[in-house]
């Protein structure tokens, strides 16, 4: 014999309401959607209330239906996010923290990639506004088409948001870390140490590059191209890079690695060539991964905080979409002393 069970909290029949949710924690209607829907507009709301109503919610196994509420808000509930390349060392905690903000009002996010391709990002971006989404947190690749691209999207008011890096031509906000400070702090740290013979593993039109350049002129170093080395942000292009510095026989006492996973080729690279890190070479590298820690020796590092990011882009995008004030975001790196450096 089949038996019929029926949930205590389907009423009759019928859903869970939010009116069912408003009687059990004894609040209006109005006030249990301010809270559900986090739209309290000039309505203060005690945090005792808040949490009343979100028990009465879960105990009631209430779901907001978000198609109904997207169409009485004129809103989708999607987000659509861009980023440049899912195997960047900061992109999964980026995402992660956007979506933990996104999750927080019931939206759903569409995730795109341009591997480094200004004109796929402009497609990607193209496609999203094509699909209604409510807005648009990007990482973007900067070209000439792109900043034009950008500039009509800021023109029309349209909510996009840049995140870990901007369109300093477009009025787009954002939300980033001071990639000039990332740079700076890591090579005043060897300075600090005594090295003046500071090698550079990365990319000359990066931000980080100006604060390489910036904290040796400040000692009056003048940058040394012979022991520049231009490479992509992965271990492969890292490792040539490091095998072309080594290869030239010119002298230097210290490495600044623009990315951890380039830093981390870079020890392997002098490893081949019997130079051990820090006794030979110091290195220190940037971004602060999982991995840095777990090597041995352990890498000095500077450490940005990716999570938080995301987190503050998301919300960045919900401020401009629910017409609130909106400003910018630079965040500052930190250093991370581990094994890699020490006193020349």
């Amino acid at each position: 014999m089949m038996k019929r069970f029926v949930s205590g909290n389907m009423n009759n029949g019928r859903g869970t309401t939010l009116a069912d949710v408003a009687q059990a924690a004894g609040v209006s209607i109005g006030t249990a959607s301010s809270v559900l829907n986090r739209r309290y507009g000039n309505v203060r709301v005690s945090e005792a209330t808040k949490q009343r109503v979100c028990q009465a919610a879960d105990s009631l196994g209430y779901r907001p239906n978000i198609l109904a509420r997207g169409l009485r808000m004129k809103r989708s509930g999607l987000i659509g996010v861009v980023v440049r390349n899912l195997e960047s060392s900061i992109v999964p905690q980026i995402l992660q923290g956007i979506e933990d903000v996104v999750k927080e009002v019931d939206n759903s996010v569409i995730l795109y990639t341009s591997n480094d391709d200004a004109k796929r990002e402009r497609h990607a971006a193209k496609d999203l506004v094509a699909k209604k989404v409510d807005g648009i947190i990007i990482s973007p690749v900067i070209d000439d088409e792109s900043i034009e691209f950008y500039k009509s999207m800021a023109e029309c008011k349209y909510p996009c948001v840049c995140v870990a890096n901007r369109v300093p031509e477009a009025d787009i906000p954002y939300c980033l870390v001071n990639g000039v400070s990332v740079g700076y702090k890591a090579v005043k740290h060897l300075l600090e140490l005594g090295h003046t013979r500071i090698a550079y593993l990365g990319m000359m039109y990066e931000p980080r590059f100006m604060g390489y350049k910036q904290a040796l002129e400040e000692q009056g170093i003048q940058v040394d191209c012979g022991i520049v080395e231009e490479c992509l942000f992965n271990w492969n292009s890292g490792r040539e890079a490091a095998e072309r510095l080594i290869s030239r026989r010119i002298d230097f006492t210290a490495i600044y690695a623009e990315d951890d996973k380039v830093a981390l080729a870079a020890i392997a690279a002098l490893a081949e060539r019997g130079l051990k890190v820090p006794d030979d070479i110091s290195i220190i590298g940037s971004d602060d991964l999982a991995m840095a820690a777990m090597v041995t020796p352990a890498l000095t590092t500077v450490s940005q905080p990716k999570r938080q990011q995301g987190e503050m882009a998301a919300r960045i995008l919900f401020n401009y979409i629910e017409g609130r004030p909106v400003e910018s975001l630079t965040m500052e790196p930190e250093l991370v002393v581990r094994a890699t450096t020490r006193p020349l």
